[in-house]
């Protein structure tokens, strides 16, 4: 009875410690995240990271008269042979720390009206309140911790799925979790998905320590261009095009892929200048696969 007890003292005195400890907010300048994202064995080359975004604080600006902290978004995408393509994705919307209520509120690209992001107010078994990451109440607090980033220590949400199916997920509070900006997404059999690489909050301050996180150099083009194929606009709203050149290439088929695999359109490619209609699909990340005799050629596209 004694070592329960024990147990029970030292359990309580260390949730008391991670409870009452200072709030850390996210930062409000001179900030980036980085994250990885894993795709299917099919689409996925240099040892299966498929692609490196980047978010970077980017000055301020003023929505309904609140002031919230503008995000840009760069990314590096790794084509066959492991060719990095940099995109400059522009604008990722914009938040604001509520240091008293212990959240933070985002508004997204082209809306005005903000949506919760975090909340870091929350206790052990705590349902997570619907957000811009998680749309719905299906994750819950299984655990918390503290981890220790410069000479602060900030909590640690261990979150699990309500169905118990997918894996727990982490949120550091100020820094965020595996998705930062982007909605949480089932892994597809555990092989595509994001992850967290690091933070960087101005010259001294990181997280994991001693990682790296060097910004992304970006160009100016937001086009990929391949010698015999142009794929156009990329970002798009769901219309694209695909250019190919005047050889003569007998083509297969053109295949668009989601991001968990799955196929949704196949077609030839009977002219130069080919349409996509995805006007009606959801905004993400796609794959177009074309097929030709001589061999694929594969390209990320993004329905903003």
């Amino acid at each position: 009875m004694k070592r329960i007890a024990t147990t029970l003292v030292l359990i309580t005195l260390f949730y008391s410690i991670i409870s009452s400890q200072t709030y850390y907010p996210f930062p409000e300048s001179d900030a980036h995240w980085q994250y990885s994202y894993l795709d299917i064995p099919m689409f996925c080359h240099c040892f299966c990271i498929c692609q490196v975004d980047q978010y970077k604080i980017s000055g301020d600006t003023v929505i309904n008269s609140i002031t919230y902290h503008k995000l840009v978004q760069s990314q590096m995408f790794y084509q066959y042979f492991c060719i990095e393509m940099f995109y400059n994705l522009g604008y990722k919307g914009a938040f604001r720390n509520e240091v008293e209520e212990k959240k933070v509120w985002y508004v997204p690209p082209g809306e005005e009206s903000e949506v919760l992001l975090y909340d870091f107010s929350l206790q052990l078994g705590d349902t997570l309140p619907a957000s811009y990451i998680i749309p719905e109440q299906m994750y819950y607090v299984e655990g918390i911790d503290s981890v220790e980033i410069g000479d602060s220590y900030r909590k640690k949400y261990v979150i699990k799925s309500i169905d118990q199916f997918e894996l727990p997920k982490s949120i550091i509070e100020g820094i965020g979790g595996d998705h930062f900006f982007e909605e949480i997404t089932m892994w597809f059999n555990g092989e595509s998905g994001y992850f967290f690489n690091c933070v960087n909050i101005g010259d001294s301050l990181g997280y994991p320590a001693g990682g790296s996180c060097d910004e992304i150099i970006v160009s100016s083009k937001d086009v990929i261009y391949d010698s015999d194929f142009h794929i156009f606009p990329n970002p798009s709203t769901g219309k694209f095009w695909i250019k190919h050149s005047s050889n003569n290439q007998e083509f297969i088929s053109i295949e668009i892929f989601n991001s968990y695999g799955e196929k949704l359109k196949q077609f030839e490619a009977t002219q130069l200048l080919s349409p996509i209609d995805l006007y009606s699909s959801p905004k993400g990340i796609y794959m177009i696969m074309i097929k030709f005799e001589s061999g694929t050629f594969t390209q990320k596209i993004i329905i903003q």
